[in-house]
């Protein structure tokens, strides 16, 4: 069964780009905290700047001119003796709309964090608790001017960033594991069948040689049981008995019984009269009745009936069977007389 389409999707990974939106968010509501904390301070600068703004733009003087530059001071003096004189109202004013700002942003960051990341809470247990944590320092008179919101969300999206990074490692590290698993199931799978297969055809090729050997021998049985008293020979009259399709076999690569013990290297001096006598007999193309029996004077005339010569060093005959190692047989050699399984 195949591993690897049953993996899962590879994890998503949260990186600095997609969490900079919700962090300019947090940023945005630290720096109107921060205003409003700072509001004795802020307050009357903000109202200097108006007054400087509206002054000149009646008087259609600017900044740059000594008129715009005199408006300017009368408005900032203005401005710092309005602050000394209601900065207690200031705080008041600042330190709620700080308390107000801090929870809408508290409540602005959770919207969208579950809309936009909802894997921050799962990589992060304790987020909630975190930006809580944020509206708490922010409702902290004067303590609430530090951006307690972009700083904690800068860390939970550290500790996310971090956490999904590890997961897609060691999602990419299972996924090989398991595509090494099923590579080495799948070469094993076709070991074993390519090995069942050799089997199959081994099995096969063995009962053929085994039907074509017994085969083999009924023939021969029936040659035997078969043939005539007397010398049988290629130049006699009547048909021989030995099966004649001999002659369509390639002789280089034949394996009978006289090829084998050609290639014997120790043979006996009973085997090495033996092959003399084959000799004989291909060179004659006739044998004996009785000399069928033996495996090897019947391949010996079986080669020669079917046109195979003895090789004698011509080139005409370099075709013909050779004889590899054979001793000439001494005159009156017991091993000289013709074979007689009879005795």
């Amino acid at each position: 069964m195949p591993l690897i389409g049953n993996n899962p999707a590879p994890p998503k990974v949260m990186t600095w780009t997609k969490a900079l939106p919700a962090l300019l968010v947090a940023g945005i509501f630290d720096a109107l905290r921060l205003f409003f904390e700072m509001f004795w301070f802020f307050g009357p600068a903000l109202g200097a700047a108006l007054c400087t703004a509206a002054v000149n733009d009646y008087a259609g003087t600017t900044i740059a001119a000594t008129g715009g530059q005199v408006v300017a001071g009368l408005c900032t003096a203005a401005a710092a003796a309005a602050g000394v004189a209601f900065v207690g109202p200031f705080e008041m004013f600042g330190y709620l709309m700080s308390d107000a700002f801090a929870l809408a942003g508290f409540l602005m960051l959770i919207i969208l964090l579950f809309v936009t990341n909802a894997r921050l809470f799962k990589a992060n247990k304790a987020g909630l608790l975190w930006l809580a944590g944020g509206l708490g320092i922010g409702s902290i008179p004067f303590i609430g001017a530090i951006p307690s919101y972009s700083i904690i969300l800068f860390r939970l999206y550290a500790h996310q960033i971090r956490t999904e990074k590890a997961e897609l490692k060691k999602y990419i590290e299972e996924r090989a594991a398991a595509q090494l698993k099923e590579r080495r199931e799948q070469e094993a799978v076709l070991i074993e069948q390519r090995a069942a297969q050799q089997e199959y055809e081994e099995e096969q090729y063995r009962q053929e040689e085994e039907d074509r050997y017994q085969q083999e021998e009924d023939q021969r049985a029936a040659r035997e049981r078969e043939a005539p008293e007397g010398n049988i020979g290629a130049g006699e009259s009547g048909e021989p008995s030995i099966d004649t399709e001999a002659s369509a076999i390639q002789f280089e690569t034949l394996k009978d019984a006289l090829s084998e013990l050609n290639a014997k290297m120790n043979r006996t001096p009973e085997e090495n009269g033996r092959l003399n006598r084959a000799r004989e007999i291909m060179k004659s193309v006739s044998i004996n009745p009785y000399e069928v029996r033996d495996p090897v004077f019947l391949a010996a005339f079986e080669r020669a009936h079917a046109g195979q010569k003895v090789y004698d060093g011509s080139y005409e005959n370099r075709n013909g069977f050779k004889f590899l190692n054979l001793r000439p047989e001494r005159q009156g050699s017991p091993n000289n007389a013709p074979y007689n399984p009879q005795g």
